[in-house]
């Protein structure tokens, strides 16, 4: 839906881009979410090359050099880190859900009605 909105945008205007990017960023996000609720989570080690920046001396190739990849290093980190922390999230916000979905009980409405009421003022 974010897509298609963004498509509806003149592609001169930076709303558009700004949109189709994250638009990407909900579907990495979707795509994370669904592999670790089908028992198939991401496996940021070998996706990421972490074991070859270890035993192939990546960061040390780095130092020294006047390079770009060194400028966006902690933001690398901090989105890497980011998406971990929202698989963790809602992987524990299932968790907690299950139970109470088993049992029939219907307390899950109540944190939705409690944030429309907060949004809507009412």
């Amino acid at each position: 839906m974010i897509r298609r909105y963004a498509y509806t945008l003149s592609e001169g205007k930076a709303a558009h881009w700004t949109l189709l990017v994250l638009a990407d960023r909900v579907d990495v996000i979707e795509r994370a979410i669904i592999g670790l609720l089908r028992g198939r989570p991401d496996n940021p080690i070998a996706e990421l090359g972490l074991k070859s920046e270890i035993t192939r001396h990546g960061i040390r190739s780095r130092v020294g050099q006047h390079r770009a990849d060194l400028k966006h290093l902690p933001i690398d980190v901090l989105m890497f880190a980011g998406k971990g922390a929202l698989m963790v999230m809602a992987g524990m916000a299932v968790a907690r859900a299950i139970p109470r979905l088993r049992s029939g009980s219907r307390s899950w409405r109540t944190p939705r009605r409690r944030l429309r009421s907060m949004l809507l003022g009412g």
